[in-house]
């Protein structure tokens, strides 16, 4: 009996110092997120607000506006389907489409493009004065 109690104790024991090792772990990484933070507060505060620091995201056509339009739908009603077979029933509503639908869609995607275009300029012009400034 006196055996099982001291394993017990033991294992406790073990545990407990496991948990505080822990603690000080998680309140380690705690403190590098606070202080990561603070710099990018300060580097923010800079004169680079409005400056974005990424390109912009290629702009999406026709075909892809309809596939975010109708891809929602598509899975709610074949659940069990593969991704392999949603895209190949997307594909074929596509190419059945009427012209006059699909323009709409191919409009949306010219329209993106342009946009895309509006933030490549901006995007361009902010990259230099973020190197005029460092």
């Amino acid at each position: 009996m006196n055996i099982i109690i001291c394993r017990f104790v033991v294992n406790f024991k073990i545990n407990n110092a496991l948990a505080d090792v822990t603690k000080k772990f998680s309140a380690h990484q705690e403190m590098k997120k606070n202080i990561r933070k603070k710099h990018s507060r300060q580097h923010s505060e800079d004169s680079l607000e409005g400056v974005p620091k990424h390109p912009p995201k290629r702009a999406c056509s026709g075909y892809i506006a309809f596939l975010k339009e109708i891809f929602p739908i598509v899975k709610e009603v074949n659940q069990r389907r593969t991704f392999k077979h949603i895209n190949q029933i997307i594909s074929h509503k596509w190419q059945a489409l009427s012209t006059p639908e699909k323009t709409n869609y191919i409009k949306k995607g010219k329209e993106n493009f342009r946009r895309r275009q509006e933030r490549w300029r901006f995007y361009a012009e902010s990259q230099d004065k973020r190197l005029n400034l460092n």
